[in-house]
């Protein structure tokens, strides 16, 4: 999907199994020359005894924190230990 953010243009992509090399996401990703490619990873929350899914406001402001930092790869939530994800 492409979008524009102060009008630049953004591409949205989604996928639905677990992705050992993420690297191998961005090269296959024909991203446009006006176009830079930055990663966000959306994790979990790890509470005492439990875990939990990402609320939507976590997730709408850890995006918009991706945005602001123009970092390559930005994680909101935690990723790690797999195991404990909800």
């Amino acid at each position: 999907m492409f979008y524009s953010i102060k009008n630049r243009p953004v591409i949205f992509t989604m996928y639905s199994e677990v992705v050992q090399n993420l690297n191998t996401i961005k090269e296959k990703l024909k991203t446009p020359k006006n176009c830079t490619y930055h990663q966000v990873q959306l994790g979990f929350i790890l509470e005492t005894g439990y875990s939990r899914w990402l609320t939507n406001q976590e997730i709408s402001k850890g995006v918009i924190e991706a945005f602001k930092l123009k970092q390559p790869t930005y994680i909101v939530g935690q990723l790690e230990p797999w195991d404990q994800r909800p």
